[in-house]
């Protein structure tokens, strides 16, 4: 089934990608920095994305693999055969949020927040689909892997840039 990967697993990108296109849209609109804007509300985008991935795990979907034979969670853990990758990738974003609230807001250049969002949320996604169910689509990696991939990139170019911008 070729939408199986866009139905299950690439939710996430998909509302980061469409929540891009609003944001700049917005900021165009209303004349606001972009950076800044991004700046200001990725801490409480990526908490939503961890509690959104409580929800995941209370309601059985993105299933981590199978654990050994002999190996489960407790009997009162929905799917409890399985590892528990929406937990560990909750918990995950929860911590980046905390660890983004602390980066500073008004820093010159801006941007700062919004590079750190991309590259820990895309590697903790990255290495979270390794111990998912997930199907390879090409090069051994899943259509989630390969949809991290860009925003990583855009969250190295912002480090970069502001690096060499004063």
């Amino acid at each position: 089934d070729p939408w199986n990967g866009i139905r299950f697993g690439s939710t996430q990108y998909g509302a980061i990608y469409a929540g891009i296109i609003v944001f700049c849209v917005y900021a165009w609109v209303r004349r606001i920095h972009l950076l800044r804007l991004f700046d200001l509300c990725i801490p409480s985008v990526t908490l939503a994305l961890g509690v959104g991935r409580f929800g995941c795990f209370f309601g059985g979907c993105c299933l981590g693999k199978q654990l050994p034979l002999g190996w489960e969670l407790p009997a009162f853990f929905p799917n409890y055969q399985y590892f528990p990758a929406s937990l560990i990738t909750a918990f995950a974003n929860i911590g980046i949020a905390f660890f983004l609230t602390t980066r500073p807001i008004n820093s010159r250049p801006v941007g700062g927040r919004l590079a750190w969002f991309f590259i820990l949320t895309t590697t903790e996604r990255f290495l979270a689909e390794f111990v998912r169910i997930t199907e390879p689509v090409a090069l051994g990696l899943s259509l989630v892997q390969w949809m991290a991939l860009p925003l990583f990139m855009c969250g190295m170019v912002i480090f970069m840039w502001r690096r060499y911008t004063i």
